[in-house]
């Protein structure tokens, strides 16, 4: 599983500050722990289209894609994650 990403190391990577310039103005963006994270993966089997849903817990989200390669036998999926970041004025 080379060059594939957990969803710790996603979590991790979506925590670093990354200052930008914007109109000659600095700010930077950091994840809000307290909004948690939401993942959903969907089934990209032609014409199966089934989905988790988004849920609050990524293992979940997994558990559900694990299960349903079991049952339906597909292997293809899309893996979505969305956290929440608030965007600060560096002054």
């Amino acid at each position: 599983m080379a060059g594939r990403q957990s969803a710790t190391a996603q979590g991790e990577r979506d925590r670093r500050t990354a200052p930008v310039a914007l109109s000659r103005l600095r700010h930077r963006i950091e994840h809000v722990e307290e909004g948690g994270v939401t993942a959903e993966l969907t089934c990209r089997t032609v014409g199966c289209g089934a989905a988790s849903g988004p849920l609050g817990d990524p293992g979940a989200a997994q558990l559900w894609a694990l299960r349903h390669a079991a049952r339906a036998g597909h292997r293809l999926f899309a893996r979505r994650y969305e956290d929440h970041v608030y965007v600060a004025r560096i002054e």
